[in-house]
């Protein structure tokens, strides 16, 4: 669900651009000023989460009626990393993708960063915690959190085209319809990546060691299977195309 260049107009470029950078800023200024571990360890842990997230991401599979998708990976992120840091990685990650990869345009950065950033991580990361003080177990809640993260992303997404004069009933429901198979699959992955990562089946503690250790299986995965990853359209291509949207950018 990454926008390309082309799909926003008008002030939301730079209005999304300034509220993701303030975000930004005082994710990292909570995150330093917070820290309950040693700068060291806590940047280690944020390069292994953040491969994780990237690798993971370059990974497109089919899902349903012709129609993409790949993890996103934002509550997984917060999860382990705490909110502010989960926030960060989820921008870092959309950052190289745009500026090296060009999936997802530089000038909706701050838009991609605010919908599977600040909303995926950032307020499904809530909800996570939310369930937790409910009484759901980590996995649980996990799972449910990531499912809700994306869906609210997508809700995003159709407010920002909406702003744009884009949006409309028809591109909701195209959205919705390619987005909630996928809010499923990511709720399921990520509470199964989180109780490996953290060892929450059967160890208390997350570890580096396993952390690095899924780094090393995950990308040579990607590398893998990425040349035979899913040529079908994601879910935002899929809307563009039956909406006619093309047309319009």
């Amino acid at each position: 669900m990454h926008i390309p260049a082309e799909m926003l107009n008008g002030p939301i470029c730079p209005v999304t651009a300034t509220v993701a950078g303030v975000t930004l800023a005082a994710a990292a200024g909570w995150a330093f000023t917070h820290r309950t571990e040693p700068i060291v360890q806590s940047v280690k842990k944020f390069i292994g989460v953040t491969a994780i997230v990237f690798a993971l991401q370059a990974l497109n599979f089919p899902i349903w009626q012709g129609i993409s998708g790949h993890f996103i990976g934002g509550v997984l992120a917060a999860a382990i990393l705490g909110i502010p840091l989960g926030i960060i990685s989820m921008a870092a990650v959309l950052a190289i993708q745009a500026v090296f990869f060009g999936d997802g345009g530089i000038d909706a950065l701050g838009a991609n960063i605010i919908n599977m950033g600040i909303v995926g991580a950032g307020i499904g990361g809530l909800i996570r915690l939310g369930l937790n003080k409910l009484g759901s177990n980590n996995l649980v809640s996990t799972g449910i959190a990531a499912f809700l993260g994306l869906v609210l992303a997508v809700l995003t997404l159709d407010a920002e085209l909406i702003i744009c004069g884009k949006g409309s009933m028809e591109v909701f429901k195209a959205l919705m319809f390619a987005h909630l198979p996928l809010a499923v699959i990511e709720g399921l992955i990520a509470a199964t990546l989180y109780a490996v990562l953290t060892g929450d089946l059967r160890q208390p503690s997350l570890r580096f060691s396993v952390v690095a250790a899924a780094i090393v299986v995950v990308i040579t995965v990607a590398l893998l299977f990425f040349p035979g990853a899913s040529e079908l359209p994601d879910g935002l291509e899929w809307t563009i195309e039956q909406c006619n949207l093309v047309s319009s950018l």
